[in-house]
């Protein structure tokens, strides 16, 4: 007959898989993963855990804040209280009226400390008021998690957060078949910068290129992205 796995090996276990995903209590640079762990990727169940290692001491370990691990009781409190905070419905509202933005972005707009806003950040995540995405730039971006946008508007508006990526696709909206000339003059930006730009446009699947002949190439929005791009350049 199989033994039950006793509490501290089930300790170890998870203590091996936290060290898998990343390091614990790591400080995490603004804007940059703040949550890397949310009650949507632990499958693990309350019973499983032994009473002073549950789920949301995990979450607490994934968050990069080092003295969370020791406020189990008010993260889980906080969660049955989600709407009930007014932080917590700051931040939620800024990101209903500018989805795409950094934890280091709320913080400055809503003038709240940092740590805080990644604290009601991590509730509003746990229970799915909140998406994440990670726009490849190490950034983690918000949104509501309503349906409202896909994951390629998602895509697009993170890139127009960045102003180099806002102002080549502003130059191509509107413009198909732009030559790496014609967006160096409207874009103000530097060839280098094109081309490392258009290069990861591209391979997202936002930009289309075609051969012009010679080593010369033109480019465009993809077809149905022009209209979201138009509504939502200004959002830098």
């Amino acid at each position: 007959m199989q033994s039950k796995p006793t509490p501290l090996m089930l300790v170890l276990i998870a203590v091996l898989i936290v060290m898998s995903v990343g390091s614990v209590g790591v400080p995490v640079d603004h804007g940059q993963a703040c949550i890397n762990a949310s009650a949507s990727h632990l499958s693990l169940n309350d019973n499983f855990l032994p009473a002073s290692f549950s789920p949301d001491f995990l979450v607490a370990l994934f968050s990069g804040t080092r003295d969370m691990a020791y406020q189990v009781p008010q993260v889980s409190r906080a969660r049955s209280l989600v709407s009930k905070n007014d932080n917590r419905n700051a931040i939620l509202d800024f990101i209903r009226q500018n989805p795409g933005h950094s934890l280091a972005d709320i913080s400055r707009a809503l003038n709240m400390n940092i740590g805080t806003a990644r604290y009601h950040l991590m509730i509003l995540a746990l229970n799915h008021v909140v998406t994440e995405y990670r726009d490849g730039a190490r950034i983690v971006r918000y949104f509501t998690n309503n349906g409202t946008f896909s994951r390629a508007q998602m895509e697009v508006i993170s890139l127009l957060q960045r102003e180099p990526t806002n102002r080549l696709l502003s130059s191509l909206v509107g413009s198909p078949g732009m030559t790496n000339a014609k967006i160096f003059a409207s874009s103000g930006l530097q060839y280098s910068d094109i081309n490392r730009y258009l290069k990861e446009l591209t391979a997202k699947g936002v930009v289309t290129k075609e051969p012009l002949g010679g080593d010369k190439y033109q480019y465009s929005i993809v077809p149905g992205l022009e209209e979201f791009i138009l509504k939502n350049k200004n959002s830098i």
